[in-house]
């Protein structure tokens, strides 16, 4: 869980959740067709083989899709109850994860850019992912999944104040 010290977590919009388990169903329907597809050719070739099924190849492909299906749609529903953000006075943390918690801190004096995105399904539902930028790094420190358009915008406006706000990083350098 969170640490229950910081008691101003802000949440995901509910939408989210919607958004994830659309995505689940298209990856469902793409394991789908690649396990039922896989089904079929293995019906092919052991039927060249003049072999008796037990369970034919094409059920066992449905089934195993039924099953990723059914997991994906666990997983994205239970997600969401462990995503959170906070901006404090000195960084953002971010918080999520269902098995593996991860816990990231980004020093607001250390934020260069921030981006927003949002797919072609995320702004249907009007959701965006912000994405927090810093020196050093190649990639994105913390992303949010799932805000609100408008909160997005507002959150990208107030980490950038706040990285502009900071006090320079001083490095430790000894002057011999």
């Amino acid at each position: 869980m969170p640490d229950p010290n910081i008691v101003t977590w802000n949440f995901l919009d509910p939408a989210v959740r919607t958004l994830w388990r659309i995505e689940a169903l298209i990856a469902g329907l793409v394991f789908a067709v690649m396990f039922v597809g896989a089904g079929f050719i293995v019906e092919e070739v052991l039927d060249e083989e003049r072999l008796v099924f037990v369970v034919h190849p094409v059920l066992i492909g449905a089934a195993l899709a039924v099953a990723v299906l059914a997991w994906s749609l666990y997983v994205a529903s239970r997600k969401y109850a462990f995503w959170r953000y906070e901006v404090g006075d000195d960084d953002l943390s971010v918080a999520h994860g269902i098995w593996w918690r991860t816990r990231t801190y980004v020093p607001r004096a250390r934020i260069q850019h921030v981006d927003l995105t949002a797919g072609p399904i995320a702004r249907a539902l009007g959701l965006a992912v912000v994405s927090v930028f810093v020196s050093g790094h190649a990639g994105a420190v913390a992303t949010i999944p799932g805000l609100r358009a408008d909160e997005a915008e507002r959150l990208r406006k107030v980490l950038l104040k706040l990285s502009e706000t900071a006090p320079p990083v001083l490095s430790e350098t000894s002057n011999g």
